[in-house]
């Protein structure tokens, strides 16, 4: 889910940023009307690696959540 401020200024990634691809298209469409992105996952916004993130570029599917939350905090 990505939301945006009415006058276009700030375009959020607001839900499924990693796995539905919503920090994605945030930075695309932030780009295609000049607007600032707002993307506030732990991951991104300390500049570190998501495994959800790779798995998802390679097709594979995560079957275990709790696996990948506990992975993500430990990198975070």
């Amino acid at each position: 889910v990505v939301v945006m401020d009415e006058v276009g200024h700030h375009v959020i990634s607001l839900l499924s940023g990693h796995l539905g691809g919503a920090n994605e298209w945030t930075q695309s469409i932030s780009l295609a009307i000049d607007a600032d992105p707002v993307i506030t996952t732990a991951t991104d916004v300390n500049g570190l690696p998501a495994p959800d993130v790779l798995a998802r570029h390679e097709h594979l599917l995560v079957d275990d959540f709790q696996t990948l939350i506990n992975v993500n905090s430990a990198i975070v």
